[in-house]
């Protein structure tokens, strides 16, 4: 087997043992484990964040590259893990490779393309890329309450997003045979989202001094966004897309689907910072991941002052 033109120590892989596509990253792990005998170190997952931080404090060594096995949720909290300040700042430039054995696989799909479940590729074609996550605050207006803060590698969003997310996040869902073949998964999505955006309540928002009223406001990560192809502008790393959704018309609500199938946000602005109001209760997400915010809550949303370093065999990012 040809050596990797990108130098390494170790890989250290982690997955999901309990996953429904545990089987997938397994096969993984072994043909990098016969590429590269001795040079293979496996992990599992842990179940909360702090798990995880523990996990990559205790394992990671200088010379190490990361491979993260699993869907966007799994690889998103992994890479928050990663940035956290008990791992040491030498630590924290471990180049990650998404390996897309999830369900939901776009953040991967994003940074790698075709090749976002084949890590071998990646180690023989690939080249390092500097990232800054979105860092999302939410300061409940109460002082009674606590702050929440999440770490965004690829999106953040409320509203129609977060809804959204609770669906691809049910089981019952993800079960659906219809989700697993080309052809027929962009049309499951696009019922859903149409059935999600008739019944969905609008949710009042400060942006920019004005209260309105909306459906979904995201905020993507521009750099990464833009390895989709499919954003006209070569965004800034330190500056990312802030859309917000308010027409519910049928026509509107037709295009909205659109941009949010294909990723085409046609709608929106070019920001270093975001900074709104949310008034009413209202669903998150990162990465797909739902949360609920402390509403009534000032959110603030800002790039990381770290970079994240990941290998891309991508031409686009």
């Amino acid at each position: 087997m040809q050596d990797s033109p990108i130098s390494f120590e170790r890989l250290v892989v982690v997955s999901n043992p309990r996953s429904s596509n545990a089987d997938r990253a397994a096969r993984i792990t072994a043909r990098l484990e016969k590429a590269f005998p001795g040079k293979v170190i496996t992990r599992t997952i842990g179940a909360t964040e702090g798990e995880n931080v523990k996990l990559l404090k205790d394992t990671l060594q200088t010379g190490d590259i990361l491979l993260v096995c699993g869907g966007d949720g799994t690889i998103g909290n992994m890479i928050a893990g990663l940035l956290d300040s008990q791992i040491p700042a030498k630590l924290r430039k471990t180049p990650v490779i998404p390996v897309g054995t999830g369900r939901m696989n776009d953040f991967a799909r994003i940074v790698n393309g075709r090749f976002y479940a084949n890590p071998l590729y990646v180690l023989r074609h690939g080249r390092p890329i500097s990232v800054h996550p979105l860092v999302c605050t939410c300061e409940p207006l109460d002082p009674n309450n606590k702050p929440m803060t999440r770490i965004a590698i690829y999106n953040v969003g409320f509203g129609f997003s977060g809804e959204g997310s609770l669906i691809l996040n049910d089981p019952e869902f993800r079960a659906d045979p219809q989700l697993h073949t080309a052809i027929t998964r962009p049309t499951r999505f696009a019922a859903k989202g149409w059935e999600l955006l008739q019944k969905i309540e609008t949710f009042n928002i400060t942006l920019h001094g004005r209260q309105r009223e909306a459906l979904d406001i995201t905020a993507t990560n521009g750099h990464i966004f833009y390895g989709y192809g499919r954003v006209p502008i070569n965004l800034s790393r330190r500056e990312f897309y802030l859309t917000l959704f308010d027409d519910k018309r049928p026509l509107s609500t037709a295009l909205t689907v659109g941009q949010m199938i294909t990723k085409r946000h046609l709608e929106g602005e070019i920001v270093a910072s975001a900074e709104f109001i949310l008034h009413d209760p209202v669903v998150g997400h990162v990465g797909g991941e739902p949360f609920t915010p402390p509403v009534p809550c000032r959110v603030t949303i800002k790039p990381h002052q770290e970079a994240v370093t990941l290998l891309t065999a991508s031409s686009r990012i």
